[in-house]
């Protein structure tokens, strides 16, 4: 209830700034980061002067399980979409995003306005069609963490085709954590991870319940291309015997580039 009423209170300052043709540096939060957050209340001075602005690129705005309604989705869409907007992180993690909410964010990020880097959308309750709507504008983002959103594996397959979606595609990192990969959602990542357009880093998919088969379609497909990927997370997936002895033939390609591997 804390959180939720903190976020209301960002949400309050942000609707106060765009009425009065400010970017989202009126409701001002402190955190361990230096974010915006819900959490103790700071200075909430409105002072927009291009040095206020600048100093407040690259620092996020934390909403985390604030139990935001469509109208907070609006405000915050609204901010992202603004000229001045100085936001590079987004966190709406545990909020139920629902089907408007994922339309809002995408075509917030379609805009040209746009600045964002990284969306946290996890645990988030969105439903296929919130998805579907979402994966628009998710190639323009750097960096997408949706753990644990009890996807569908119509929506799995939706997100999974984001790599190669566009070739102008900005993903870099992709946290799909504790979501189940059916069958499916495996050949789309997999024709993704081969893809030419895709530049991906890291790409974490711990409990995602891997079986032996498409851990081993997963590392075959790492395999059979020059991939820029640094970081590999299949913690807590069924890899087997076949899938250790090609993960281990990976790692002694001269063309692997993983340094971090889970």
């Amino acid at each position: 209830m804390e959180a939720a009423a903190a976020g209301g209170w960002v949400i309050r300052n942000l609707r106060s700034s765009r009425e009065s043709h400010i970017s989202s540096t009126a409701g001002r939060r402190s955190s361990s980061d230096g974010g915006f957050s819900p959490g103790r209340r700071t200075n909430t001075s409105t002072d927009t002067t291009p040095h206020h602005r600048s100093s407040l690129l690259g620092r996020p705005l934390l909403l985390s399980e604030c139990n935001l309604a469509e109208e907070s989705f609006e405000i915050v869409a609204s901010a992202l979409q603004s000229a001045t907007s100085p936001l590079r992180k987004l966190d709406l993690s545990k909020n139920k995003l629902g089907e408007s909410g994922g339309k809002l964010l995408s075509a917030a990020l379609l805009s040209p306005n746009c600045k964002l880097q990284t969306l946290d959308v996890s645990f988030c309750q969105m439903g296929n069609s919130g998805v579907e709507l979402l994966c628009a504008g998710l190639s323009k983002v750097s960096t997408l963490r949706m753990d644990q959103c009890c996807f569908s594996d119509n929506s799995c397959d939706l997100v999974a085709s984001v790599l190669h979606q566009s070739a102008n595609s900005q993903l870099r990192e992709l946290d799909f954590s504790n979501n189940k990969l059916g069958e499916s959602a495996v050949k789309l990542l997999c024709a993704g991870l081969r893809s030419p357009v895709c530049d991906i880093q890291a790409l974490r998919l711990c409990g995602c319940k891997l079986n032996e088969k498409s851990c081993e379609s997963v590392i075959s497909a790492l395999q059979s291309v020059i991939s820029s990927l640094r970081e590999l997370d299949l913690r807590n997936n069924n890899l087997g015997d076949s899938g250790v002895e090609q993960l281990c033939a990976l790692l002694m390609s001269p063309n692997c580039k993983i340094q971090t591997l889970r």
